[in-house]
């Protein structure tokens, strides 16, 4: 598909235009368009999996503000690795026709979380001390990081 294609056919935010995130995300994975409802489903899945770990948190919290937000990002996404359901598997011994279920269900997992890490590390470094705001359910990903991330919509557009 063409980005026009795309822009044509893939589910758009409500009352919006563009094509949100989880509608390429189910194009990606499944090679198939979804329909505005599978597109929901995946965002919810997304959201009820979102959630940061204590740890990381406290992690990426006790890290100097001058510490280049791309380095917090690696360190973060590094951390996750705590919770993998591959590296557990694969401590079982999964057989390698298996390693893709683990690896999708990882990655899924990390594409649910990277909003609220995104958010938690440009909060540190640009307004520290700010509260950050739980994982509204009814955002897409990009409204998600937005809302966690306190930045005005207004923001984003004048500086795209």
């Amino acid at each position: 598909m063409t980005i026009p294609d795309c822009q044509r056919e893939l589910p758009a935010a409500p009352e919006g235009k563009e094509i949100i995130a989880e509608s390429m995300l189910w194009l990606l994975l499944t090679g198939k368009v979804p329909t505005e409802a599978e597109t929901r489903q995946l965002s919810r899945e997304l959201a009820e999996k979102g959630e940061l770990p204590a740890y990381v948190e406290k992690l990426i919290d006790s890290l100097p503000t001058t510490l280049h937000p791309m380095t917090q990002l690696g360190m973060g996404v590094a951390a996750l690795n705590h919770d993998s359901a591959f590296a557990a598997a694969y401590e079982k011994g999964i057989k390698k026709s298996e390693y893709w279920t683990y690896a999708l269900e990882d990655s899924i997992n990390l594409i649910a979380r990277l909003p609220a890490l995104a958010a938690r590390i440009f909060r540190n470094v640009y307004n520290p001390g700010t509260p950050i705001a739980g994982i509204n359910k009814e955002l897409d990903l990009v409204g998600k990081w937005l809302n966690n991330a306190s930045i005005p919509i207004i923001y984003i557009m004048i500086h795209r």
